[in-house]
């Protein structure tokens, strides 16, 4: 039965990343020496995180590899974290860097602060901290991460073509995906009362208009009945398919604008002129942007 769990694992993980993942070896690096290295899937991941699994578990984690290392006398750690698909793996990205000082220096998004390296390539979120934050240590992190990642390539993806919008480009850094409580817990706790006990994928944008603070959601749900439940708990008439902006509450305005039967662009924006329709991608939404 072992031998069983085992092969279904490894299936799992190759599915989920379309081959076995590669993690860095003495040979893949001039003067490294492995000095830890650990597995972890399914409850297991409650022994080495146990106050965050739940956020890993619900974003669709497969498995993680933790490897730590000697190099030139600093102390680098690795974790190669495999999700489900490559939403998954960008949205714990997006919840779990900080201070950067540094983005997409190593791929198409990747985050570097002085301690941390952490990026997403497909299916995979990768983290490479140093103890002393020295620049020789900041060098070394960065190498090692472009290693897994050039060790470990994938196809590229795909996120709405919402985010094409000449408007938004300088906001990119701020998109997140949700797909549950725990997320929006985490990134974007005034969403969870709209969205509690309904399923759905969400991508998020923060911009402004004309000057004022502004959320921007691609919303997709299982059915047009979610869609309504949404639109009922934000104030909004399901009815209403003009896209004028709702006031709700102390300067709050609200709008959305259907993009397919399962799909929707919402908006919060403290200014009366913002409506989700004119974010409304010019291409048809079965386009995508590539990353």
């Amino acid at each position: 039965m072992r031998g069983i769990a085992s092969l279904m694992l490894c299936l799992l993980v190759m599915v989920a990343t379309g081959q076995e993942i590669r993690t860095i070896n003495n040979t893949d690096f001039d003067g490294i020496n492995i000095t830890r290295s650990d597995t972890f899937t399914g409850q297991s991941l409650y022994g080495y995180i146990d106050g965050a699994a739940d956020l890993f578990l619900e974003y669709g984690f497969v498995k993680l590899y933790v490897n730590e290392y000697q190099w030139n006398g600093e102390t680098l750690q690795t974790e190669i974290w495999v999700m489900e698909d490559a939403p998954s793996a960008y949205g714990i990205y997006a919840l779990s860097h900080s201070s950067c000082m540094q983005w997409d220096r190593i791929s198409a998004f990747s985050c570097s602060s002085r301690y941390q390296v952490s990026a997403v390539q497909g299916p995979l979120y990768i983290s490479v901290t140093n103890q002393s934050g020295i620049p020789s240590a900041q060098a070394g992190m960065t190498d090692l991460a472009r290693k897994i990642l050039e060790l470990n390539p994938k196809e590229s993806w795909y996120m709405p073509s919402l985010f094409q919008d000449a408007r938004l480009q300088k906001y990119l850094h701020s998109i997140r995906y949700f797909e549950g409580p725990l997320g929006l817990q985490n990134g974007l706790p005034s969403m969870e009362d709209l969205l509690d006990n309904l399923s759905f994928r969400m991508y998020t944008i923060l911009t402004d208009h004309a000057g004022s603070p502004s959320m921007i959601a691609h919303l997709s749900f299982p059915n047009a009945e979610s869609i309504g439940t949404f639109l009922s708990r934000a104030r909004l008439n399901p009815a209403d398919r003009s896209s004028q902006p709702v006031l709700v509450s102390n300067g709050l305005y609200r709008s959305w604008h259907q993009l397919n039967s399962n799909t929707i662009l919402y908006l919060e924006s403290r200014s009366d002129t913002a409506r989700a329709k004119s974010f409304a991608p010019q291409t048809p939404e079965t386009e995508w942007l590539r990353y």
